[in-house]
């Protein structure tokens, strides 16, 4: 197909989860109310995997030129950090997120 130029759209694969159950019992019910549907990934009321097209949990991308003019050195490393630095560079007229 690739030889061809007609490669596919979409592609997934099909794997038996069940001897990753043990990897996933670090997951607290309490961590996977991050995630919007994680009985997505449910087999027989056990989260056998978190759904990736649904997680909440998002990378930060950031404009080094908009901290250094709100006064921020260095990228947040933790949740209030990046709190924090979202609400100096609102004070600086800089909106924080943008999707």
């Amino acid at each position: 197909m690739a030889v061809a130029g007609q490669l596919p759209d979409v592609q997934a694969g099909l794997r038996d989860l069940a001897p990753l159950r043990n990897n996933l019992a670090v997951w607290s019910p309490g961590e996977l109310t991050d995630f919007l549907c994680p009985e997505c990934g449910a087999v027989g009321g056990k989260v056998l995997q978190l759904p990736t097209e649904v997680q909440t949990i998002a990378n930060v991308y950031y404009n080094r030129k908009l901290f250094a003019r709100a006064g921020i050195s260095a990228p947040p490393r933790t949740y209030a950090e990046l709190l924090a630095d979202a609400a100096r560079l609102k004070t600086k007229g800089i909106t924080p997120f943008v999707t």
